[in-house]
């Protein structure tokens, strides 16, 4: 049985740690990309409103099994409000496509 997941941790600081681990295109059995991104996306407050803020990681190498690892910090807005964190594509501006993602 293969074992497919991300697994991602946000420190309040920003710290970021994400571990992947077989994340392929089923019908291929392969990662067709050569790298992932992450993307951290909060509510956060402007001018007295609330706004959503995303902030993206440089690219990080994902090898044709699906697997990738990331350790950096992301500058997180103040406040930073209920943060998802999406494994994305390495390309892109912004990132359109994400692979996997966690709120938890």
């Amino acid at each position: 049985m293969e074992h497919r997941q991300a697994n991602g941790k946000l420190e309040e600081n920003g710290d970021l740690r994400i571990k992947v681990t077989g994340l392929i295109i089923t019908g291929t059995g392969a990662n067709p990309v050569p790298e992932f991104r992450a993307v951290v996306s909060c509510q956060s407050i402007a001018n007295g409103a609330a706004v959503v803020v995303n902030r993206v990681t440089a690219p990080f190498p994902a090898t044709t099994s699906g697997d990738a690892s990331f350790k950096g910090n992301v500058d997180l807005p103040k406040p930073c409000i209920a943060p998802i964190v999406f494994v994305t594509a390495g390309t892109g501006d912004p990132p359109g496509v994400w692979f996997s993602v966690t709120g938890a």
